[in-house]
């Protein structure tokens, strides 16, 4: 396994990063970056992650680093400019990191499986499944990592990219727009009815954020043996089977113990869906044979933290 003296994440805030440095924090020194990055100014951001980095390679030195970026607001609904704009970001962040001495680290990048395989696939996404991004957002998510192989093959630092499922879990950003799961918990604790687009029968892969973390880890930390002589390696990163919508709506029902009211009016948006999206995780980690957070204790765990925010005053503009 490889054994970092120091680590950073890029996007600490967000729903993934914060998962992931909880999870390096246990064993892992994690630097601290007090100015923080400001994400809602291109300029600012850049000037910001190149103050970031030279910080962290001054502390680094000598030693062993590992960096992971978590970092993005883009979703399948964002523009060819908005995701221009975060594949320029993560292009600076290279040609910094690749401007530093030390070449003793690795770069982990936070993919999307769903956005680089596309929403046409039928049949089990492997290892041989080619990519077939069909949206912008899945277009720049793999022009990233194609830019952290150039990297990698050009400076000789190692790369892992994970290719996560859907996340969902504690502590999203509420203002950003919410994955299904966050949708039919507000839309039950608020008693609002819930709009849903496509078929019930419609099913997606469900990770919950703590244990996307944990697999994030495992990636990319692997020992050197498992790049195969090479500097650049790839992870589906999911959890062990899908669930339909239909499942997700009964199992928030079990939760809140009460019915909810959904608005399911299919409209042309729905083309864009296909009926499921079944994925396999690409190695056996510790976890795979120990157990993932259950569908039921991760909706649980969504409840209480919405609940916390609305005791809080943090949810007033959905009110």
């Amino acid at each position: 396994m490889f054994n970092p003296d120091f680590s950073l994440v890029i996007g600490q805030g967000g729903l993934i990063g914060r998962s992931v440095r909880n999870e390096l924090r246990k064993s892992f020194h994690v630097f601290d970056y007090s100015q923080g990055i400001n994400w809602d100014s291109q300029e600012s951001a850049k000037v910001n992650i190149e103050a970031v980095i030279q910080d962290f390679f001054r502390v680094v030195g000598d030693g062993r680093w590992i960096i992971f970026w978590c970092a993005g607001k883009g979703t399948f609904n964002s523009s060819a400019t908005q995701m221009s704009n975060e594949l320029d970001l993560f292009s600076k962040f290279l040609n910094k990191v690749a401007g530093q001495e030390s070449r003793s680290g690795r770069i982990v990048f936070i993919s999307s499986a769903g956005g680089i395989y596309g929403s046409n696939w039928n049949g089990l996404i492997n290892g041989l499944t080619p990519v077939a991004p069909n949206s912008d957002y899945g277009k720049s998510k793999f022009e990233q990592e194609e830019s952290l192989k150039a990297f990698s093959a050009q400076t000789h630092i190692k790369s892992v990219v994970c290719r996560l499922s859907t996340v969902y879990g504690s502590g999203q950003d509420m203002h950003k727009s919410q994955g299904l799961i966050t949708h039919l918990c507000l839309s039950s604790m608020l008693r609002r009815p819930a709009n849903i687009f496509v078929s019930l029968a419609t099913s997606r892969n469900y990770l919950f954020n703590q244990d996307a973390g944990r697999l994030i880890l495992e990636a990319g930390l692997q020992p050197d043996g498992c790049f195969e002589s090479q500097e650049f390696s790839v992870h589906r990163i999911v959890a062990p089977q899908s669930h339909s919508i239909a499942e997700i709506i009964k199992t928030v029902e079990l939760v809140y113990k009460r019915k909810i009211l959904t608005a399911n009016r299919i409209d042309y948006r729905s083309n864009n869906y296909a009926p499921r999206f079944d994925i396999s995780c690409s190695l056996d980690f510790p976890i795979t044979r120990n157990g993932y957070t259950s569908l039921l204790v991760g909706v649980g765990e969504v409840k209480q933290d919405l609940m916390m925010q609305l005791q809080q005053g943090r949810l007033q503009h959905l009110l």
